[in-house]
């Protein structure tokens, strides 16, 4: 019952905050990119049979898992951490009568529950402007096709399992050092990496590729599973270790 209080007071401290803006701002210049990218080309040929709704859900996804999604975990990630690094709240907050490991626990699952819920804001506005293009560009035939609410579904929940390493990970070098440069510097650096990564044999295994990889895979019909256990399973590997490594610190 504590984590759950926590959580929520976490969810309290994070509105009308940066963190909380940069939910619905990324997500939406995401799509908006590819909105106008599918303006100046289009969708294919409408006689390919192909539903014009499945290309704009699969490049939307691709973007923002490839370039998008490490950046915003690290900026998200980051100005979580800052809230409490602020002013020194963690010597207010670690002397209250709750248990140390509740308190970075809520604060993990506050991290996760920020991505689900910027890929909810990612899936509406991919909603939102495909609904747009039927107004606009009734000839691309989004009103003659169905949406495929279930593989658009998949590639969130995929998305979401793949970059649970990755959350992890940011957030406990956020929460280990004081401090936006630092974590941010962190991120940018593997992000990078993961642009050369994900063309050798070990994106499989680099958690800044395996998001984008696992997409590019399933966008082509194929679901890499490697990828997938092992973002799963170092994000939860990872969290229990993290979450060890910050209880035991005497200093804050």
């Amino acid at each position: 019952m504590n984590i759950i209080k926590l959580f929520q007071l976490e969810w309290m401290k994070m509105r009308n905050t940066l963190a909380w803006t940069l939910i619905f701002v990324a997500p939406s210049v995401v799509t908006l990119l590819q909105f106008f990218i599918i303006l100046k080309m289009g969708v294919g040929d409408p006689k390919d049979g192909l539903s014009p709704w499945t290309p704009f859900f699969q490049q939307t996804m691709m973007f923002w898992s490839l370039l998008m999604l490490p950046l915003f975990i690290t900026l998200e990630t980051a100005l979580l951490a800052g809230l409490e690094h602020q002013e020194s709240h963690w010597k207010q907050i670690l002397i209250q009568p709750v248990r140390r490991v509740e308190i970075y626990a809520a604060k993990f699952m506050a991290a996760m529950a920020l991505m689900a819920l910027s890929l909810i804001i990612l899936w509406a506005s991919i909603l939102f402007f495909g609904f747009v293009l039927v107004w606009i560009r009734p000839a691309y035939g989004f009103q003659h096709n169905a949406i495929p609410w279930l593989s658009a579904l998949a590639y969130l929940g995929l998305s979401l399992a793949a970059s649970w390493f990755i959350v992890v990970i940011h957030q406990w070098v956020a929460l280990r050092w004081r401090g936006f440069v630092a974590p941010l510097a962190f991120g940018v650096v593997m992000t990078v990496a993961g642009f050369i990564i994900i063309q050798t044999e070990y994106r499989d295994f680099y958690p800044w590729a395996m998001p984008g990889w696992l997409i590019m895979g399933f966008s082509k019909g194929d679901l890499i599973l490697r990828p997938l256990i092992f973002g799963m399973a170092g994000g939860l590997i990872g969290s229990i270790t993290a979450i060890w490594d910050l209880v035991r610190r005497d200093v804050v």
